[in-house]
């Protein structure tokens, strides 16, 4: 049941990511003289994905950020990679080491984009999902918490938190924030 919730969000984030814009804040944190040449990798490692050749994804996000220096936005793009690969071998039946090892990956690189902008939300999302996959639940609800705390006008966050207080069967907790993420 696990891998299908897994599976459900990978392939949910991935469609969305396959079709997000990118978005003014990602395109500032982004080096001047590449970020197009960034725009498009992020995109393009959105669609290897799809494709799922994660490899290739991670290679072109690794070799731009060395290029043009890291930020956020590729960090966090590097780490879903990761993210969606684990849950992808995880389907697939792999060696659990392995996938425990890619979902830490994505963790590591989750918290990476925070210290380059502990504004990115995005790299939040990613470090609640990483962590619960990983078998940290309630690291994740940490992790989200603490941002509801310190950006209580987040609703795509007070969101992703009240889904895992629902799954977590705290369903006053969960009603809450469904309540105040719609009341922003």
């Amino acid at each position: 049941m696990r891998v299908m919730f897994h599976l459900r969000t990978a392939a949910f984030v991935t469609s969305l990511l396959a079709g997000a814009a990118t978005t003014p804040a990602d395109e500032e944190s982004a080096p001047a003289p590449g970020a197009a040449v960034v725009t498009e990798a992020r995109r393009r490692s959105r669609e290897l994905c799809g494709e799922a050749d994660f490899g290739a994804a991670a290679e072109m996000l690794k070799e731009v950020s060395k290029r043009f220096g890291a930020s956020a936005p590729l960090t966090c793009d590097e780490g879903r990679v990761y993210y969606l690969r684990a849950c992808h071998e995880d389907a697939n039946g792999t060696d659990g080491m392995l996938v425990e090892a890619l979902y830490a990956d994505a963790t590591i690189r989750a918290q990476r984009a925070l210290e380059l902008d502990p504004d990115h939300a995005e790299a939040v999302l990613l470090l609640a999902d990483a962590l619960d996959a990983g078998g940290d639940g309630e690291g994740a609800l940490a992790a989200l918490t603490a941002w509801t705390v310190r950006r209580p006008k987040d609703a795509v966050v007070r969101i992703a938190l009240g889904d895992r207080l629902f799954t977590a069967r705290d369903w006053s907790a969960a009603d809450l924030q469904y309540t105040k993420a719609l009341e922003i």
